[in-house]
């Protein structure tokens, strides 16, 4: 294995480990605190470190020289983050078993697809499409009990929510990949 393939997939694994701590210590710490005051705590940090990284490690491009275009476009993404990770947040409060939370969230690169299919007219392979079927046939396992498939508990509130982060974090996603030429990527991240 090239060196440059090995970093790439020791990078990917890495913050795949982080990202799993993620569902596992919000669970932990929302025990103790509210959702409320978890979120002021999680985009806090957030935009702290942000910032910090803003200052000493980009070009630091001055917010008003954006054209009015991009900052309506960070202004989506910001607001569907704020609205993808409280729902994330959300689901990881009243789901039981934070792995359900986990496996729905990671149906992200469906939204992801179906927006990039219906507002950028990108065309995608069978192979895509395979994957997108397998995704969805996991989502109906997950609700299959013993007594057969569970709409019921399909429309949970911690689902719902997690389909709410799902659709709101692809759709943030494809705006942010398609706009990236117009829009410094460190004003995304701080978005």
């Amino acid at each position: 294995m090239k060196s440059g393939k090995l970093k790439g997939s020791l990078i990917a694994l890495l913050a795949t480990i982080c990202f799993s701590n993620v569902y596992i210590f919000s669970k932990l710490a929302m025990q103790d605190v509210s959702l409320a005051s978890f979120g002021i705590l999680w985009f806090g940090f957030a935009l702290t470190y942000n910032l910090i990284f803003y200052w000493f490690f980009t070009d630091r491009t001055k917010f008003s020289s954006l054209s009015s275009k991009a900052k309506r476009k960070l202004l989506f993404i910001g607001l569907s983050e704020l609205l993808s990770t409280s729902a994330f947040f959300l689901a990881v409060k009243v789901t039981p078993n934070p792995a359900i939370v986990s496996f729905l969230a990671n149906t992200s690169p469906v939204f992801v697809i179906a927006i990039s299919f219906l507002f950028l007219s990108i065309r995608y392979n069978w192979l895509s499409i395979l994957g997108v079927c397998i995704t969805l046939l996991g989502v109906g396992l997950i609700n299959y009990t013993e007594t057969g498939f569970d709409l019921t508990s399909f429309l949970n509130i911690g689902s719902v929510a997690a389909l709410i982060f799902s659709f709101f974090y692809g759709a943030s996603l494809v705006i942010a990949g398609k706009d990236k030429s117009i829009i410094p990527t460190s004003f995304i991240t701080i978005c």
